[in-house]
């Protein structure tokens, strides 16, 4: 299977997941819902605090300004996302919809080879709960909803049960908002004289 073939079975939510490693990953779980990672993004942990969440409050914008080093005229070359620490601490919630039926295979073998998948995202989870990130592995029909490490997403998408790897919903929910109550708007029938109005 080419890789173009195996990377289309993640959702393109996944794939920019995928693509962060272990620092960006670890920003990206600070800004939103979706990911989550065990390493901290404290200046004594290597990982810089998130803009988006420092730039709360001025004080917070002047202790980065702090932490912050001078600008450099030229940019460092980035690195090879091959040589990037892995992601292996950042965890996400998924779908992994596996084949029903698939040309070529065998019932047993297709059984055998979800039943192997299925036992390779609850490692993962089981890890993942002993990390901090969760860690239910829940099947339904051909669907399995499990927390895995960003580093796993490859894995799947790579494996010949696997038709799709979708992104699950966030378990946090964003608050209503607040708006003014309006009064009623009165739907009075017949004259105010004949009901006593």
């Amino acid at each position: 299977m080419s890789e173009t073939d195996s990377a289309r079975r993640l959702h393109p939510r996944l794939r920019v997941v995928r693509n962060g490693d272990r620092s960006v990953n670890a920003i990206r779980s600070d800004a939103a819902t979706t990911v989550a990672c065990a390493v901290s993004t404290s200046p004594d942990g290597g990982v810089p605090p998130a803009p988006a969440l420092a730039s709360a409050s001025p004080g917070d914008l002047s202790a980065m300004r702090d932490t912050a080093g001078p600008a450099r005229k030229r940019l460092v070359r980035r690195g090879r996302l091959e040589d990037q620490p892995r992601a292996d601490d950042a965890y996400v919630n998924v779908l992994v919809e596996l084949n029903p039926e698939r040309s070529g295979a065998s019932p047993d073998e297709q059984y055998s080879q979800s039943e192997i998948l299925k036992s390779t995202i609850g490692d993962a989870s089981s890890t993942a709960s002993h990390g901090g990130g969760g860690g239910a592995v829940l099947r339904r029909r051909n669907f399995v909803a499990a927390t895995v490490p960003v580093s796993l997403l490859d894995a799947l998408a790579r494996d010949p049960a696997v038709a799709f790897v979708h992104p699950a919903d966030p378990l946090k929910l964003d608050a209503p908002p607040a708006t003014p109550a309006e009064a009623p708007v009165k739907k009075a029938i017949g004259a105010a004289s004949a009901y006593g109005r």
